[in-house]
């Protein structure tokens, strides 16, 4: 069975038995977390905000919702630029 023809739950139940752990966000998490800033970000810029979460996250903090609001303000940041 590949990874990718799973659906979220499969998916979880499958790393599980695999032996991995799995802590999941998504674009709707980036999307509470902009609403929560009163931030409307366009759909490459929530791909972008995805890609650098799961890049530029340090392993000893991990992902939490301070580090997505600075992935967010970053973006923000960028986009007057």
């Amino acid at each position: 069975m590949e990874l990718k023809d799973l659906d979220t739950e499969l998916l979880i139940s499958e790393l599980q038995n695999r032996g991995y752990i799995h802590v999941l966000w998504n674009r709707e998490d980036v999307l509470h977390m902009a609403e929560e800033m009163d931030v409307i970000l366009h759909d490459d810029e929530i791909d972008s905000i995805i890609y650098n979460i799961e890049n530029k996250h340090d392993a000893n903090y991990g992902v939490n919702w301070d580090f997505i609001q600075f992935i967010i303000d970053d973006v923000i940041s960028n986009r007057e630029k």
